[in-house]
């Protein structure tokens, strides 16, 4: 079982795939921010918006990186 507290260097290959999710989760925070009226009310509600956005960033990113440990 490998280690999730050790740090898992992604190759060549899940970096790229790393940031093409990257680029996705900016792209729809972009349109979340685009499309939801300013307010005091629903900021709140973007903002939690973004976090829930980079927590799955965080384990999409992590599920690409432990793809090799689990084949």
């Amino acid at each position: 079982m490998p280690n999730p507290f050790e740090y898992h260097k992604p190759d060549a290959f899940e970096i790229g795939r790393i940031e093409c999710l990257r680029k996705a989760y900016f792209d729809l925070l972009q349109t979340v921010q685009e499309t939801v009226k300013p307010g005091s009310v629903s900021g709140r509600y973007v903002a939690l918006a973004k976090t829930a956005l980079e927590e799955s960033a965080m384990w999409a990113t992590k599920a690409i990186v432990f793809e090799r440990d689990n084949s």
